[in-house]
């Protein structure tokens, strides 16, 4: 669950997130299981102060990637697509949603 101030909440845990990575996750997370385009995601971290650098929009998404990771998500990328946010088994691989975690 997405709550104001930059948290991100998972069962018991919790990451604090910058501006342009929140808004990035807001997004995914109201698509929770579903393609987000590579457009749309750019489009989102850039309105909200995000680099308009590639290699920067790149490496925000490796650190996002591995800040969801702590809480059992995983953000994957669909190649020349987009990504997708949903729940991770141990292994870190793409399991069922049932998508509780959208707000």
């Amino acid at each position: 669950m997405l709550e104001p101030g930059g948290i991100l909440r998972a069962h018991d845990r919790w990451i604090d997130l910058a501006v342009g990575p929140y808004a990035v996750v807001e997004l995914l997370v109201r698509r929770f299981g579903e393609l987000v385009h590579g457009e749309e995601i750019e489009a989102v971290y850039l309105r909200r102060g995000g680099s308009p650098r590639t290699s920067a929009r790149k490496a925000m998404i490796v650190r996002l990637r591995q800040r969801v990771a702590e809480l059992g998500l995983a953000l994957h990328n669909v190649r020349d697509r987009g990504y997708l946010l949903d729940w991770a088994d141990e292994d870190g691989a793409t399991r069922p949603s049932d998508r509780c975690c959208a707000s």
